[in-house]
C-alpha cells in the first residue's frame, strides 16, 4: 500500500509523511506560515476545510469552510461560502487568500476562518474570471489569479 500526502523536498531525500491519520481528507494545496506550520486546503463531495499540522503532524485544528460539498457550477455568493476551492496561499500578514472554481471568487481569510475580503464575477470581461484555479503574490502584495477557462493571467 502507498502512503498518499507525502512532504518531498526538492534535491533533499524523502523526510516524512503527514496526515495519516485522515485529517487530510482529499488534500489540494498546502501553504506554510512563518511559523513552520502546515495549512492544507482539503475538499471533498462531502466536507471542504483548511486543516493545520504542524511538521511533527500535531494536528493544531482546521477551520471549516463553510459549504464545501457543493456542485463544481455552483452559485452562492455568501460571504465565507465555498463550493469547489482549488488554490490556496498565505499571505505575509498570516492571512489565507483562497481560489474557488465554481462560484469564480478569490477569499481573503484570517487563519480562524474569518472573512476579510471576497470578490469576483463569472465572466470574459476584466475582472471577470471563468474557473479561477491558481494564486500568487508578489513582493508588492499584489495577487495573480489563473483565470484557468478565460486562458489568461489576471
Amino acid at each position: 500500500m502507498t502512503r498518499p500526502h507525502a512532504l518531498l523536498r526538492v534535491g533533499v531525500t524523502y523526510e516524512k509523511t503527514l496526515g495519516m491519520r485522515r485529517l487530510t481528507n482529499t488534500p489540494v494545496d498546502l501553504a506554510i506560515g512563518n511559523d513552520g506550520d502546515l495549512h492544507i486546503l482539503s475538499r471533498s463531495d462531502e466536507l471542504t476545510f483548511i486543516r493545520r499540522l504542524s511538521f511533527n503532524d500535531d494536528d493544531l485544528g482546521a477551520v471549516n469552510l463553510v459549504g464545501g460539498g457543493g456542485q463544481v457550477g455552483g452559485t452562492s455568493k455568501t460571504d465565507g461560502h465555498f463550493v469547489w476551492p482549488a488554490a490556496l496561499l498565505m499571505d505575509s500578514d498570516e492571512n489565507l487568500w483562497v481560489s474557488d472554481e465554481a462560484t469564480c471568487q478569490i477569499s481573503n481569510i484570517t487563519v480562524e476562518g474569518k472573512v476579510i475580503c471576497q470578490w469576483g464575477e463569472q465572466g470574459s470581461a476584466d475582472g471577470e474570471m471563468n474557473r479561477p484555479s491558481g494564486i500568487a503574490l508578489d513582493s508588492n502584495g499584489d495577487i495573480f489569479v489563473a483565470d484557468t477557462l478565460n486562458h489568461r493571467i489576471q
